[in-house]
This record gives C-alpha cells, sequence and structure tokens, in this order.
C-alpha cells in the first residue's frame, strides 16, 4: 500500500513527484469568460475530462449571468458574499 504525503511536510525528494496544470482564460468587453489551451504533466485522462467538464460548467455559468459587467469583474472574484441563516 502506498504510504500518501503532507505537500506541507514535502522535502525536496519529494517535490519532483508534483505535476503541474496550465489552463489559459480571457474575459471579453461583455464580460464572458472562455476557457482555451490546456496544458499539464502526465495526467489520467479521465481525470483530465473531468477538469474540462468542470471548467465547461464554470465558464457557461459565469457567461449565462444577467447583465454581466466588466466593471464588476474583480470585485466578483474578490468577494464572498454570505446568506444569513
Amino acid at each position: 500500500m502506498e504510504k500518501k504525503t503532507d505537500i506541507s511536510k514535502a522535502g525536496k525528494t519529494d517535490i519532483g513527484k508534483l505535476k503541474s496544470l496550465s489552463v489559459q482564460y480571457r474575459i471579453d468587453k461583455k464580460g464572458n469568460v472562455c476557457f482555451y489551451n490546456p496544458s499539464c504533466d502526465e495526467i489520467p485522462l479521465t481525470l483530465f475530462f473531468k477538469i474540462m467538464e468542470a471548467l465547461t460548467n464554470i465558464e457557461k455559468a459565469w457567461n449565462e449571468r444577467k447583465e454581466p459587467d466588466i466593471r464588476t469583474l474583480a470585485s466578483d472574484s474578490l468577494t464572498i458574499k454570505l446568506k444569513k441563516i
């Protein structure tokens, strides 16, 4: 059975096991987002498709917002709105 390593305690030898995933995006003048050009090191195909599916869902939800405003995009990404129960 393989022993899992805590990333925060990873030593120099364990750091080589980390993989990277990069996804570029752009936001147009209407405030719509588009994710493109995903690139990664070795990744299982099923995991890659799950990540792409999640990005597609995020893109769709973002772009279906009513009256997106480019001026609020920066504040949207930095603000967490809490609802009182």
